[in-house]
């Protein structure tokens, strides 16, 4: 049975202060078009998720307590019912945990040098911003005119007084893409403060995964 599945994101770091998240981002959740099929090897019980799109992209779906076999990169620990029963066209797995993954190898073991792992975010920005313009007739993406505006004022903004501005943009014109902007092109250290849980999460899964 063919079905879409949403997997858990990777964070480099996971963690919790003054009761705030503190995370950063390597693998965003992902949406994966699989074929289910049972899976028994060994000890090993769960399912085999087979990626509709790359027949070559495996990963095995966990639910007893064994160590996985070494066939698979990408081992996912799942709970029994999670596959038992594919009522739906979308199971979310967002919540389950990476045994196995190629980009948990860039999850620190030791404890995290946060001034370190700052300064190499900061770093991998270098240059990886530039002002295109976006232009739909076209087909080339870019930052629409009210981003445009936004991000140039706030740089002006910077050289100026230390005063607290205020930015407003219309409705739906890219406030998120604005801010991701400015943080990406002045390499900004401070924290992005987001009023919702929701919004935080949208700020932080469009941002570009890690390098470091």
């Amino acid at each position: 049975m063919n079905i879409t599945i949403q997997l858990p994101a990777i964070f480099a770091i996971n963690g919790r202060l003054n009761k705030n998240s503190i995370q950063q981002l390597i693998e965003p959740k992902v949406l994966l078009e699989v074929a289910v099929e049972h899976y028994q090897k060994d000890r090993a019980k769960g399912y085999m998720l087979t990626s509709i799109n790359d027949k070559n992209e495996k990963i095995l779906a966990i639910y007893n307590q064994v160590r996985p076999p070494d066939d698979f990169n990408k081992v996912l620990k799942v709970k029994r019912g999670d596959l038992a029963e594919l009522s739906s066209e979308l199971v979310d797995l967002a919540d389950r945990e990476w045994i196995r993954h190629p980009k948990l190898l860039k999850v620190p073991k030791r404890r995290i040098d946060y001034k370190k792992r700052i300064k190499a975010v900061l770093d991998s920005w270098r240059r990886a911003f530039s002002y295109k313009i976006e232009d739909k007739r076209n087909g080339l993406k870019g930052l629409r005119p009210p981003q445009i505006g936004a991000v140039p004022t706030t740089h002006a903004h910077g050289t100026g007084p230390d005063e607290v501005a205020t930015i407003v943009v219309p409705a739906g014109t890219g406030k998120t893409e604005a801010m991701l902007s400015i943080l990406s092109s002045k390499r900004c250290e401070e924290f992005v403060v987001a009023p919702t849980a929701a919004l935080r999460l949208m700020l932080l899964e469009r941002s570009s995964p890690i390098k470091s």
